[in-house]
């Protein structure tokens, strides 16, 4: 038991018994404030099953990001593609129609 408070009640004009039967009754007040329920306790072994959970969770998140990042790359080469063709297009477009009006 802390005796400092004991003490410090006592200087205060409180007698000996009360002063312990306050900090016994505060004491008993924390504990019962701040005591953890039993079901929001872990095992370690539960804790251990959680974080295995957990790094599975996160390689298949990397996998999915690596999929997608595949996905990105092609779109992007299809793309590229798709300009460059349109690009001959239109400048076989211009040059024909610049030869049809010199004519």
């Amino acid at each position: 038991m802390d005796l400092e408070p004991i003490d410090a009640l006592k200087a205060a004009g409180i007698p000996e018994d009360k002063a312990r039967v306050f900090m016994d009754s505060l004491h008993r007040d924390l504990d019962n404030r701040y005591r953890m329920p039993a079901e929001q306790l872990v095992t370690r072994g539960e804790f251990a099953d959680a974080i295995s959970g957990v790094k599975v969770s996160i390689a298949d998140v990397r996998t999915e990001i690596a999929a997608v990042r595949t996905e990105i790359a092609n779109t992007k080469a299809e793309l590229i593609k798709w300009f460059l063709g349109s690009m001959m297009a239109m400048t076989a477009v211009i040059i024909a129609a610049v030869r049809l009006t010199t004519n």
